[in-house]
């Protein structure tokens, strides 16, 4: 049976890996501790693209590029390529987060 999100038509386009990061676990404690890793890798991410392109940049103006990049190209049925491997990087870095904490524990 195909996935309920495989065929939807919103916009944006859904990022698969992202939701099929986050829907991994079933037990709340896992998907709590999914969730805490994506976002710390978000945020961290997020700081190192916005950095590498900041230039002379205002912070309205780096938003705007760093959307822009986002969604550049994009339809109702794909992303762009540089959304998908900046999702790809996150979800990486979430998993060492994660792998880094059971190792702790």
């Amino acid at each position: 049976m195909p996935h309920l999100f495989d065929y939807s038509l919103g916009y944006p386009p859904a990022d698969h890996e992202v939701r099929d990061f986050l829907a991994a676990d079933k037990d709340q404690a896992d998907v709590y501790d999914r969730a805490c890793a994506f976002l710390e890798a978000l945020f961290e991410h997020t700081a190192t693209v916005l950095q590498d392109d900041s230039g002379f940049l205002d912070e309205e103006e780096l938003a705007a590029q760093f959307r822009a990049k986002m969604t550049a190209g994009q339809t109702f049925r794909t992303t762009n390529a540089f959304r998908a491997n900046f999702y790809r990087e996150v979800i990486q870095n979430a998993h060492k987060i994660l792998a880094a904490r059971v190792g702790m524990s």
